[in-house]
């Protein structure tokens, strides 16, 4: 919700540069910014990249991962899943993706799950060790 949020902030203060600036380079540099604004919402949720930090993870077992972000469920099948570890510059964990979901390459389980996101982490390994005996 935060970046909905900070769109329409951003959107509010091009609009207040369009409305008070009579300058061509000011109404260009306006325009500019809420075609960026744009680009980045699309890239957020049609790209997928609000996937990256997503606020619940549900394991499906035998069928793969359901991520749910703000206002986006995304669903990442087992097959998919490359590797599963600890984070080096997040709190918590990472896990890397074998091919793209759109822009999606990889999501984190953050610290903040606590011990949810462990009981999590090792489920999902496990699940991986198991597709990977079954081949």
């Amino acid at each position: 919700m935060a970046g909905i949020g900070g769109a329409m902030l951003m959107s509010v203060v091009a609009g207040i540069i369009i409305r008070g600036a009579g300058e061509l380079h000011s109404i260009l540099f306006a325009i500019a910014w809420i075609v960026a604004i744009v680009l980045a919402l699309l890239a957020l949720y049609p790209g997928n990249l609000v996937g990256t930090t997503p606020y619940a993870v549900q394991l499906q077992v035998g069928r793969g991962l359901g991520l749910y972000a703000p206002l986006k469920r995304i669903y990442i099948p087992m097959e998919d899943i490359s590797q599963v570890k600890k984070s080096f510059l997040r709190q918590g964990f990472v896990v890397k993706l074998k091919r793209r979901h759109r822009l999606l390459k990889g999501f984190s389980i953050h610290g903040g799950f606590g011990d949810q996101g462990t009981e999590l982490v090792q489920a999902i390994q496990s699940e991986l060790e198991r597709l990977r005996s079954t081949r």
